[in-house]
Parts: C-alpha cells; sequence; structure tokens
C-alpha cells in the first residue's frame, strides 16, 4: 500500500518530493520477469525501478512483462519457462524519463502526458529517492477535492 500523500497547505503546485512514494520497490536488472511479476502482485503496484546495483537502469511495468509472455492459454509449460527465463533486462524501458525531487510537479505531469508513461522514477543528485504515479497524482486530486 502507497502511504497517504500529505498536501502542504494550499500549495498549487508542490514539488515532486512532496507527493512521490519514498519507498520504491526495485528489483536487479538480471532478475526473471517471473520474479519481477511476483513482486509486483505481492505488493500491489504496476511499475518496478530496475537497478543495475545503486544505479537506476530502466523501468518496468506489468504491460511490459505480460507483453514479454506467451498467453497463458496456450502451452503452460511454454508460459512458466518464459516467467523464469526472460531477465528484466531484456524486457524493461531503459532510458528511463526521471524527474528531479526539487521539480515542480505540474511540470513531472506534462512530462508524464507528453511521453504517455504512468511512473517517474525520482533522483536527487543522480541518486533514487522515490517514484511519482498516476495513483500517487489520483491520491493528491481526491485530497484537494475533499
Amino acid at each position: 500500500m502507497l502511504p497517504d500523500i500529505e498536501v502542504v497547505g494550499q500549495t498549487p503546485n508542490p514539488a515532486v518530493s512532496a507527493v512521490m512514494t519514498k519507498q520504491v520497490v526495485t528489483i536487479d536488472r538480471d532478475q526473471s520477469i517471473g520474479a519481477a511479476l511476483d513482486l509486483m502482485r505481492r505488493r500491489h503496484i504496476r511499475h518496478l525501478c530496475v537497478m543495475d546495483g545503486a544505479r537506476l537502469s530502466g523501468v518496468l511495468s506489468e504491460r511490459d512483462v505480460n507483453g514479454a509472455l506467451p498467453s497463458p492459454m496456450g502451452d503452460q509449460k511454454l508460459f512458466e519457462q518464459a516467467l523464469e527465463s526472460i531477465p528484466v533486462a531484456s524486457v524493461m524501458r531503459c532510458n528511463a524519463i526521471t524527474v528531479e525531487a526539487g521539480q515542480a510537479l505540474a511540470a513531472a505531469v506534462r512530462v508524464m502526458i507528453h511521453h504517455q508513461v504512468g511512473c517517474l522514477p525520482v533522483l536527487e543528485r543522480g541518486r533514487l529517492v522515490g517514484i511519482v504515479t498516476r495513483s500517487d497524482l489520483l491520491r493528491l486530486l481526491a485530497r484537494m477535492l475533499d
């Protein structure tokens, strides 16, 4: 479960850091897509930040994983083999589009819309410190409308 988003005062355009999820769920680029899918399902999330050591290597979405898999309605053995044999690195989106923690939230939203992405890893001095997702933005909107 993602943490509640705290709306700071009535700031119409807070920094990304005020809205982002700070406890980012990550996976190593060498892990299997089966491990990634299992992690997403256990944590009830749709995006993972893919790491190469301490460096952000890319982003993996549930849609990316499902698109790489054969149909589960077909050969079950082939499906299970694919889950365990395909590495995250071969399916992830490299060169992830990122934002800085201090960047204005409105600018980050425009980046998400322009690039048609559901999340943005958040960096601070090149280090991964959070992730902002559509769910985070919808939670903020709901709070503002209350």
